[in-house]
């Protein structure tokens, strides 16, 4: 994953070039056909971060987790979400998920996850053994 993109609008065309081998004959002496296709530009607006948006997007992805329906899509947002609430939750969940492919795909968010250290530190302190404290005498 990238830097986050500065607010602002981003325009992007994309060009391809490619070499297709062919078959050498009297009218085509080179082995090669040039291929170029060049897109049309498009335009996309980067908003600023919106932490309101955020938390109710981090609320409407919860509930799509507690439903088995809606898991795996709840599973892929969470992923996309990509803040530190959401690193913390990707952790939480991922503990919680009894089996695939929902358990996957919550892995790769965590993998893919620009938090890494946020994510570390909750999977850690999650899976810590419980310390009880000693009997009173």
């Amino acid at each position: 994953m990238g830097p986050i993109p500065t607010p602002g609008t981003l325009r992007a065309a994309c060009r391809l070039k490619a070499h297709h081998p062919v078959e050498v004959t009297e009218e085509n002496p080179k082995p090669w056909l040039n291929c170029e296709l060049q897109s049309t530009a498009e335009s996309v607006e980067i908003l600023p971060p919106d932490a309101q948006w955020e938390a109710a997007e981090l609320g409407r992805i919860g509930k799509l987790l507690e439903s088995e329906t809606t898991r795996f899509r709840g599973a892929s947002a969470l992923r996309y979400l990509n803040t530190r609430e959401a690193a913390v939750a990707l952790a939480r969940w991922y503990l919680r998920m009894p089996a695939e492919p929902v358990k996957s795909e919550l892995a790769t968010g965590i993998l893919e996850s620009r938090y890494a250290g946020i994510l570390q530190s909750e999977l850690e302190r999650l899976c810590a053994p419980v310390r009880q404290s000693p009997p009173i005498s």
